[in-house]
Parts: structure tokens; sequence; C-alpha cells
């Protein structure tokens, strides 16, 4: 008969967050350099999953993070990490 010792519990790995900042007329989106599996996705509401695209503007490193810059539109503009498949 088995000895029950304790309980094993697994915890999924938390995703990296995103900052974003007002630079003039654009935003700068950053998050943690450690996030090398991920895709910075944006999309123009939160509906569908469809709604979502890659961002095609490739990610600079910037103080230890990664960084995308991008104008402010007149549209409300969404963006998340995504991990890469």
């Amino acid at each position: 008969m088995a000895t029950r010792c304790g309980t094993l519990k697994f915890i999924p790995p938390s995703a990296p967050a995103l900052a974003i900042a007002l630079s003039g007329t654009n935003v700068v989106i950053f998050w943690p350099m450690s996030a090398t599996n991920r895709l910075l996705e944006t999309a123009p509401g939160l509906g569908l999953p469809s709604d979502w695209s890659t961002l095609t503007t490739a990610p600079l490193f910037l103080n230890s993070e990664y960084t995308v810059t991008n104008a402010v539109g007149a549209a409300a503009q969404f963006y998340r990490l995504a991990q890469k498949p």
C-alpha cells in the first residue's frame, strides 16, 4: 500500500508582461528580453481570435528589453504577446 507523502502541484510559467509608453506621436511597447519565444501581435479590438495578427516591425534591444515603436493612430489598437508556434 502506497503512503501519500505530499501533493505535487504544477504551476505553469506566467506570461511576460507588456508595457507601453507614449513618446511624442508614437507608442513604445516593451517586454522582458527573457521572452525569446514570443511574438508581438496587434488587433483593432478584443473580439475574435482571428482579429489578431503578428506585428511585422522587428523588435530592437534596448536596456535589456525588446522594444517596438508604432505611430499613434486615430483608432484604438491592442497588443499582446503570443507564443511562437
